[in-house]
Protein backbone atom coordinates (compact mmCIF):
# COMPACT_ATOMS: atom_id res chain seq x y z
CA UNK A 1 0.00 0.00 0.00
CA UNK A 2 2.90 2.75 0.47
CA UNK A 3 3.88 2.12 -2.98
CA UNK A 4 0.78 4.04 -3.98
CA UNK A 5 2.62 7.26 -2.05
CA UNK A 6 6.30 6.84 -3.55
CA UNK A 7 7.16 9.34 -5.79
CA UNK A 8 7.42 8.05 -9.94
CA UNK A 9 10.41 8.68 -11.62
CA UNK A 10 10.21 11.23 -14.40
CA UNK A 11 9.28 9.63 -17.97
CA UNK A 12 12.47 9.71 -20.02
CA UNK A 13 11.75 12.77 -22.34
CA UNK A 14 10.34 14.94 -19.15
CA UNK A 15 14.12 16.84 -18.93
CA UNK A 16 14.92 20.25 -18.54
CA UNK A 17 15.84 21.22 -22.67
CA UNK A 18 15.38 24.40 -24.98
CA UNK A 19 11.63 24.29 -26.62
CA UNK A 20 9.52 26.34 -28.55
CA UNK A 21 7.09 28.47 -27.25
CA UNK A 22 3.39 27.69 -28.02
CA UNK A 23 1.91 30.87 -28.61
CA UNK A 24 4.64 33.27 -29.74
CA UNK A 25 6.92 30.48 -31.04
CA UNK A 26 10.71 32.17 -29.45
CA UNK A 27 12.71 29.29 -28.26
CA UNK A 28 12.64 29.17 -24.61
CA UNK A 29 14.63 26.73 -21.59
CA UNK A 30 11.59 24.77 -20.30
CA UNK A 31 12.12 22.54 -17.13
CA UNK A 32 10.12 19.93 -18.65
CA UNK A 33 7.18 18.79 -21.51
CA UNK A 34 4.40 19.78 -19.23
CA UNK A 35 5.87 23.43 -19.61
CA UNK A 36 5.18 24.91 -23.39
CA UNK A 37 4.62 28.53 -22.74
CA UNK A 38 7.40 30.98 -22.27
CA UNK A 39 7.30 33.25 -19.25
CA UNK A 40 6.21 35.83 -21.42
CA UNK A 41 3.69 34.26 -22.68
CA UNK A 42 2.24 32.83 -19.49
CA UNK A 43 2.79 36.32 -17.61
CA UNK A 44 -0.43 37.04 -19.44
CA UNK A 45 -3.61 35.77 -17.62
CA UNK A 46 -5.12 34.51 -21.42
CA UNK A 47 -3.43 30.86 -21.36
CA UNK A 48 -5.06 29.92 -18.30
CA UNK A 49 -8.82 30.63 -19.84
CA UNK A 50 -8.28 29.16 -23.29
CA UNK A 51 -11.10 26.89 -23.42
CA UNK A 52 -13.56 30.08 -22.44
CA UNK A 53 -12.21 32.13 -24.91
CA UNK A 54 -13.07 29.37 -27.73
CA UNK A 55 -16.57 28.98 -26.44
CA UNK A 56 -18.21 25.53 -25.64
CA UNK A 57 -17.50 22.69 -27.13
CA UNK A 58 -19.16 21.03 -30.21
CA UNK A 59 -21.23 17.89 -29.19
CA UNK A 60 -22.07 15.73 -32.41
Amino acid sequence: MSDLFEATPRARGDVPAERVCLKCKASFPSDGFGERLCKRCKSGGGWKNAALARGPLARG
